[in-house]
């Protein structure tokens, strides 16, 4: 008898090691063991809570507090340790809600309830990361400018939103940048002068002031303010941003006690006048730049890249394009003519299964048409564009367990999708709200393919995994059913989705249908159509009904070649990171600036931590060809690193630039030296 460890026993180093065997895949079959998939698509506000903390920490605070913080720069050791102590309490929590049974769902609802609750503590622990990280930066960047803050490592040209005070004289609006370049932006909405108005007598008027916190009022600060006794009239500038000027609310008081006319005064608040824009900006990888919105020169300003056109129910932006039908669903087409026609049928089914496994009634029409359809005007351009589609549906109400079918009474159900299209993208973003008040059943989103497709590949843990339209299956156990998870996107036939949730999808013959809803009302059903045994308790679990609203976010991708060539990690790595904004808090009038971060080509970014004095990097060839990593940044040395932070080899790292050679889906994790 020996005793080893697996890697010597797989590479040979066990003498009782013979006829290994090399089987490429997955793993995944149903043959041998219950896969129980349905976990994937049941309590998707889960999955969705996931999604965003995950993305919060590992891309946003961490990367952001190893480049930018003050522990970085040399604060004191308080200062230094705080945002540690914050990601050491995110990840905590992330992994506390990572248990097999925990963030897929499939327990009893007390259980959903508490692992949702850790999840959002470890959003919100980022978050603070993120917003201490940024709040500093924001202090060198002047009063009537913004920082943007790039969390992806590659440059960007991207739409950011602003709300800004702008003069109201302006007829238009570009954003200037570091360099002196004006590119434009697009007036979303804008605020009136007059923000609040009221009369009030002279006795009750001292009642108003305790509605000033500090100079705060009405969610703006107090830049002046004046009494006028003659016009009975107390009025109020509010701003952004108060001003250096010292206020105090009793110098008000006294103001007003000093007036001795009685009667009915008004109150008037005004307020600066601020727009809502979208704006294109440039932002260096892993880096940041500051923008300042100016009045709009055409003669200056840059054109607008891919520009989207809204011509009646049709947005283009020359990359892609999207009509909506009368139906409701859409035609994607790509500028090579690549076309996905119906995509957003939505598709509801009975489920008589439970948390782990869908399960069939034993007669179970499907209902594909909407009972009414409502599809709103075209607005916005140049810069995003968007159509409103509200469809009306009937589906049962449940479940009549007697004859296995579900129930001939029905309930109204909603479904609205806002479909945007923005300058220099060549996917379509879609957002969903599903009002459901019905039980046990599933809802899908059906999106056809460009031609037909044997094969679809989805992103998963670090790589992208190729599956065929079946599942496998043995003689006994759980019955093999083809709906597959999918992580960051799926592909088939040249219809790619961007995903913003670990989601649950099929290959159908012509469509890829994901799932955007399933209602289940146990935990674990003793008598299941698809299971032999029961995978749990059969405990109620009421919430995983979803009865309520439930918003999904997705992205449509109509391209000619495969996943790789077309970049579908580069557009979903794009789709679910965008650009961070906040607004400038040093003086006003100051000059604009920019610095980049750390930049990563040939492979994709997973992680970008401090490690003592030093940055750690990790990175995946998400491809099934060899490649190279390429690291650039402010970095004098470099090492390898293995999984466990052990130092390996010593690495070139001349001008900053490091080289990694990588085997197809090879994980790599290197230290680089300020």
């Amino acid at each position: 008898m020996l005793i080893t460890t697996l890697a010597d026993h797989i590479a040979g180093r066990d003498p009782g090691t013979t006829g290994l065997v090399e089987v490429r895949g997955e793993l995944r079959s149903h043959a041998a063991a219950n896969i129980l998939p349905g976990v994937i698509s049941v309590r998707p506000h889960l999955k969705q809570a996931m999604a965003r903390a995950e993305r919060m920490v590992e891309r946003y605070a961490e990367p952001f507090a190893a480049l930018w913080s003050a522990e970085w720069h040399g604060a004191d050791e308080r200062s230094a340790s705080s945002a540690s102590r914050f990601l050491d309490m995110a990840w905590w929590r992330l992994v506390d809600a990572s248990g097999h049974d925990s963030v897929t769902g499939c327990g009893v609802d007390d259980t959903a309830v508490q692992v949702f609750a850790r999840i959002s503590e470890a959003e919100h622990l980022g978050q603070a990361v993120r917003d201490r990280v940024v709040g500093r930066l924001a202090r060198t960047v002047p009063r009537d400018a913004v920082v943007v803050v790039n969390p992806t490592p590659a440059d960007r040209t991207d739409l950011v939103t602003l709300d800004v005070e702008v003069p109201a004289g302006w007829s238009g609006v570009a954003l200037e940048l570091p360099d002196g370049r004006r590119l434009p932006a697009q007036v979303e909405s804008r605020t009136a002068e007059l923000l609040h108005e009221e009369e009030i007598d002279a006795a009750a008027l001292p009642t108003f002031f305790p509605r000033i916190h500090g100079r705060e009022l009405f969610g703006s600060e107090i830049a002046s303010w004046r009494v006028d006794g003659d016009r009975r009239l107390l009025e109020f500038d509010l701003a952004r941003h108060g001003g250096d000027e010292p206020f105090d609310v009793d110098a008000v008081r006294a103001a007003f006690a000093a007036v001795t006319d009685t009667g009915t005064w008004t109150v008037r608040l005004l307020a600066r006048e601020s727009r809502v824009l979208t704006g294109l900006v440039d932002a260096p990888a892993l880096g940041w730049a500051s923008v300042r919105p100016v009045p709009a020169d055409d003669a200056a300003d840059e054109p607008v890249p891919h520009p989207v056109r809204v011509d009646g129910r049709t947005l283009d932006n020359g990359l892609v394009s999207v009509a909506v039908h009368d139906d409701g669903t859409l035609r994607v087409t790509a500028a090579d003519g690549t076309g996905l026609d119906g995509v957003g049928r939505i598709v509801d089914g009975g489920d008589r299964g439970d948390t782990y496994n869908y399960g069939p009634p034993g007669t179970d029409p499907l209902v594909d048409s909407p009972t009414a359809v409502a599809i709103g005007a075209a607005d916005g351009g140049p810069l995003r564009a968007a159509i409103s589609v509200d469809r009306a549906y009937a589906w049962p109400a449940g479940m009549d367990w007697d004859r296995d079918a579900r129930s001939a009474a029905t309930e109204p159900a909603r479904v609205a999708m806002r479909v945007e299209l923005r300058a220099g993208e060549p996917f379509v973003r879609l957002d969903l709200t599903i009002d459901n008040r019905s039980a046990d059943h599933r809802v899908r989103l059906h999106v056809p393919t460009a031609r037909p497709a044997t094969v679809s590949h989805a992103e998963g843990q670090f790589a992208v995994v190729e599956r065929g339209p079946t599942a496998e299956g043995g003689p006994s156990g759980e019955h093999p059913i083809p709906t597959f998870p999918a992580h960051g996107f799926v592909d088939a036939g040249g219809a790619g989705l961007l995903l913003a949730q670990a989601s649950e999808y099929e290959l159908l013959d012509g469509a890829l249908a994901l799932t955007v809803l399933r209602s289940t009302g146990l935990m674990s059903r003793n008598v299941h159509p698809y299971r032999e045994e029961p995978a749990g308790g059969q405990f109620p679990t009421p919430l995983a009904q979803m009865i309520g609203t439930t918003t999904v976010s997705l992205a449509v991708l109509p391209h000619a070649g495969d996943w790789a060539d077309d970049d579908l990690v580069g557009a979903a790595e794009r789709f679910l990171h965008p650009l961070h904004v906040v607004p400038g808090l040093a003086a006003p009038r100051g000059a604009l600036g920019s610095h980049r971060g750390v930049t990563v080509e040939g492979a994709r970014l997973t992680s970008l931590r401090r490690r003592g004095d030093a940055l750690e990097a990790r990175v995946v060839a998400q491809t099934p060809e060899p490649t190279t990593a390429v690291l650039h940044g402010p970095f004098r040395a470099a090492s390898s690193v293995d999984l466990l932070g052990r130092p390996g080899a010593v690495l070139d790292a001349a001008d900053g630039r490091v080289a990694l050679p990588l085997r197809p889906w090879e994980i790599a994790t290197v230290r680089l030296e300020r």
